[in-house]
């Protein structure tokens, strides 16, 4: 497996985009490191890792909630998600963050 830091590293770049670009997942990215589901669940519990995903998920929000007020994404989707994301902060992964949004033009 490659070196837990790079894997986080990667993990927040993964989920740097612009609002109006479709959302990156984590299923997405799991399959761009080649990393089984058991591989991915161990991270997890790799404390560097854990907090790698902790910042991707502020930064997947964050950025639709920008797309929700720029109009790029619907609003109200948008704060279903939020409102998920809320309800998971008692350390496990918010549904939210599992969610895949696709823009239709």
């Amino acid at each position: 497996m490659k070196r837990k830091s790079e894997l986080a590293r990667k993990l927040i770049t993964h989920f740097t985009f612009e609002p109006g670009e479709i959302p990156p997942t984590l299923s997405g990215f799991r399959e761009q490191m080649g990393l089984s589901l058991a591989e991915f669940s161990a991270l997890g519990k790799d404390a560097d890792f854990a907090d790698a995903l902790k910042d991707a998920q502020a930064r997947y929000l964050d950025t639709l909630t920008v797309g929700a007020l720029l109009k790029k994404y619907d609003a109200s989707f948008v704060k279903y998600l939020l409102d998920t994301a809320a309800d998971g902060e008692d350390g496990g992964t918010p549904e939210a963050f599992a969610v895949e949004v696709r823009v239709v033009e």
